[in-house]
């Protein structure tokens, strides 16, 4: 069997208020992370520069 070697992940947090961490709870779909959910709110164009 051939060795594998998976890409590990680096992570950082960020802070949030609480109404914001609900916002994003609310858009979290079943399965998907928190970084999931950023990602598809920033390719819907939903930040701005």
């Amino acid at each position: 069997m051939g060795a594998q070697t998976q890409a590990v992940k680096e992570y950082t947090t960020i802070r949030v208020t609480p109404d914001v961490a609900d916002e994003l709870h609310d858009r979290k779909e079943r399965g998907e992370s928190y970084d999931d959910v950023l990602r598809r709110i920033l390719n819907l164009g939903e930040y701005e520069k």
